[in-house]
């Protein structure tokens, strides 16, 4: 005899809001947190003008602008970086606002 045991699912807290870019926060609907790091937080979202499910890269907030300065720089050395590989499973297109 099986027995059944009913569980309720909590609903799924919602998302951050993304902090600094209204351009960025307008244009995707963030669904979840992936990971983080020192310099940034990535999110599952939707693009809303495409429709199409993203993964948002977002520069963590800096009390210290010399570390601000320095997350700038490394992420766009990573995005720079990123442009010029090659592969079937790279996304080439991507957003910089």
């Amino acid at each position: 005899m099986t027995r059944r045991t009913s569980q309720r699912v909590s609903p799924s807290p919602a998302p951050p809001p993304i902090v600094g870019n209204a351009e960025v926060a307008a244009r995707y609907d963030v669904r979840e947190e992936l990971g983080r790091g020192g310099v940034a937080v990535v999110y599952r979202a939707i693009d809303r003008v495409t429709r199409e499910e993203v993964a948002l890269k977002v520069s963590r907030q800096f009390e210290d602008p010399g570390q601000a300065r320095e997350a700038d720089r490394f992420l766009e050395r990573e995005y720079h970086a990123l442009a010029q590989l090659s592969h079937p499973n790279v996304v080439k297109r991507s957003t910089t606002t």
